[in-house]
This record gives structure tokens, sequence and C-alpha cells, in this order.
């Protein structure tokens, strides 16, 4: 549900329709500000995005891993094969491992900037400006 232009820019009244359309009940104190952004469209997008992205992730580097294991187990032959001198296919094979979790996470940074943290960053002042509406209610 991305919306064109500016990310979360469509959604900042739908902050304020779900937060004074509640269905929690009123304790006298408004609304607990983590339920109010929970249940916006903003917040359900940017969770959905989050796990597209992390769940085939973490079944590609499972994948990986467990091949590595498998393939240690069942076919250590192959795995002692040499590579160039000393270092052999399960050594490039165990070091790769650390090649995929940066690069994992190399690519991680690179969608959150572009995919979630501007939408992040918006729900995190919808969250301060309730925090603060919240704080003017309960000293008045």
């Amino acid at each position: 549900m991305h919306r064109a232009g500016v990310p979360g820019a469509t959604y900042m009244s739908e902050v304020t329709a779900v937060s004074k359309n509640s269905d929690i009940p009123d304790t006298g104190q408004g609304d607990d500000p983590y339920l109010v952004i929970e249940r916006t469209p903003m917040f359900q997008d940017l969770r959905h995005r989050y796990r597209i992205f992390i769940f085939p992730m973490g079944v590609v580097f499972l994948t990986y891993y467990f091949l590595l294991i498998i393939a240690a187990g069942w076919a250590p032959e192959w795995m002692a094969t040499p590579v160039w001198g000393a270092v052999n296919i399960g050594m490039v094979f165990a070091l790769s491992e650390f090649v995929t979790t940066f690069l994992i996470a190399w690519l991680y940074t690179r969608y959150a900037d572009r995919a979630i943290d501007p939408e992040a960053n918006l729900l995190k002042a919808e969250f301060d400006e309730l925090v603060a509406a919240g704080t003017k209610e309960q000293q008045a």
C-alpha cells in the first residue's frame, strides 16, 4: 500500500482519525499511543514491507547455512577437495558464510534506507506528538 509522493504524507490524517475513533475503552487519559500507531494503515504497510524482506532473506541464509552442514556431513570428500594449496572447498564454503552475512546486512541497510526508514521516521514523529498531547491532557 505504498503511496506516490512523500512516503506517509497521506497517512497523517488517518492516524488522527484512528486516535479519535479508537476501540480502546476511554480511561480518562486517552488512548495508548503505541496502540494508536499500531492500528494505522501506515504502520501495517511498514510492517508488511519489513516482512517481505526479512522472511525470504532468512530462508535464503538458513538454506545456505544448512547446505554447508549437509555437505560437510554427506560429502566430506568433495569438501576436502583442494582449491589452492591447503585451502579446500570446505574452508571456502565456511568462510563464504561470513560473506553472505555481510551481504544480507548490506542489502537490508539499503532496503531499509529506501523502503522503511522514511515512513518509520514519520511514525516516530506522530508518536511523539501523541505522547506530547497525552502529557498535556494529563497535566490539565
